[in-house]
C-alpha cells in the first residue's frame, strides 16, 4: 500500500495590497498621488507615477534595514552582520536612486541639468560602475588595489543623545591595507543612532578613474526634498479636479490548496 499526495486548488482570491507603512517617515506619503495615482492619468502617466513610487520606496526600505544592520553590526549582541549584507543595501539604494533620477528626467520630461537634481545627478558614475564591474576590475581595481563593492564608514552611538560613539569603516573584499577616508562627527549635531553613513568606490569620469563619495544620509534627504517639491505641484495642479477616482496599488493573487492524500494499493503476484 503506497501513500501518496496531490494538491488541489480549492479557491482563487483576487484583491489589491494597501500598503501599511513600516517606516515612521516615508518619502511619499500616504495620500500621494504617486502612491494612487487618479484614474484621469494616461496609462503612460500610470506607469511613470508607478516606477517613481517604486524606486523611492525601495530606496526608503533598503535605508531603513540598512541603518538597522549597522546598528546591530556596531553594537553586536549575537553575531556579526555578514558585510554582503550590508554592501547589498548600499547598493540597492544607488540603483534605485539612479532608477528614480533617469525616470525622473527622461520620462517625468524635466531637464536633467534642473537645480533640483544637483545634488543627485552624479548618483549615475556609481551604478555605471557597478553595471561594468567587470571591466573596472581590469581596468583600474587591480592596478590602485580597490575594494571590489566599495568601501562603507558610519558614525555610530548606542542613543541619539550618547556623549560617545564608533567611527566604523569596513571595505568589502580581500584587499591590502588602503588609505581611506572615515567620516568626521566633529562639530555635527547627531540626532540618530547611525549617521554621516558614506560609500566610497571608483567611478569613471570622462575616462578618468576617480574615487568618489556618497553620503547616504545626504542622498535620502535630497530624494526627499524633490519628492516633496513634485508632491506639492501634483496637489497644486489637481486640486481643483478633486474628488477624482483613483488606481488602487498593487495586485495580489493567492491560490489557496488543500492537500489530499490518496492510498494506492498494489498486488503482487506470486
Amino acid at each position: 500500500m503506497h501513500k501518496a499526495s496531490q494538491n488541489r486548488c480549492i479557491g482563487v482570491v483576487l484583491c489589491t495590497y494597501l500598503q501599511v507603512n513600516t517606516i515612521l517617515h516615508m518619502i511619499i506619503t500616504q495620500t500621494s498621488y504617486f502612491r494612487t495615482p487618479t484614474t484621469k492619468f494616461t496609462p503612460k502617466d500610470v506607469l511613470i507615477f508607478n516606477g517613481i513610487r517604486y524606486s523611492i520606496d525601495i530606496c526608503d526600505f533598503a535605508f531603513d534595514r540598512l541603518t538597522n544592520n549597522l546598528y546591530e553590526f556596531s553594537f553586536p549582541q549575537d553575531k556579526l552582520i555578514p558585510f554582503p549584507v550590508l554592501f547589498s543595501d548600499v547598493w540597492t539604494i544607488i540603483n534605485n536612486a539612479t532608477i528614480f533620477y533617469n525616470i525622473a528626467t527622461r520620462l517625468f520630461k524635466i531637464d536633467k541639468y534642473d537645480p533640483i537634481f544637483a545634488k543627485i545627478k552624479g548618483i549615475g558614475y556609481f551604478r555605471h560602475s557597478q553595471q561594468h564591474l567587470d571591466e573596472r576590475i581590469e581596468e583600474v581595481l587591480i592596478e590602485k588595489e580597490l575594494p571590489i563593492y566599495g568601501s562603507l564608514s558610519w558614525y555610530a552611538q548606542i542613543e541619539p543623545d550618547s556623549m560617545e560613539g564608533k567611527i566604523i569603516t569596513i571595505h568589502s573584499g580581500t584587499i591590502k591595507p588602503i588609505k581611506s577616508t572615515i567620516v568626521n562627527p566633529a562639530g555635527l549635531t547627531n540626532y540618530e543612532r547611525i549617521n554621516e553613513i558614506e560609500f566610497s568606490m571608483v567611478v569613471k569620469i570622462n575616462k578618468q578613474y576617480e574615487v568618489k563619495v556618497i553620503k547616504l544620509n545626504e542622498l535620502m534627504t535630497d530624494l526627499g526634498v524633490i519628492i516633496n517639491h513634485f508632491e506639492k505641484q501634483l496637489n497644486d495642479q489637481l486640486k481643483v479636479h478633486e474628488p477624482m477616482e483613483r488606481h488602487k496599488n498593487d495586485l495580489i493573487i493567492i491560490l489557496e490548496t488543500k492537500r489530499f492524500l490518496l492510498w494506492k494499493t498494489t498486488h503482487n503476484n506470486i
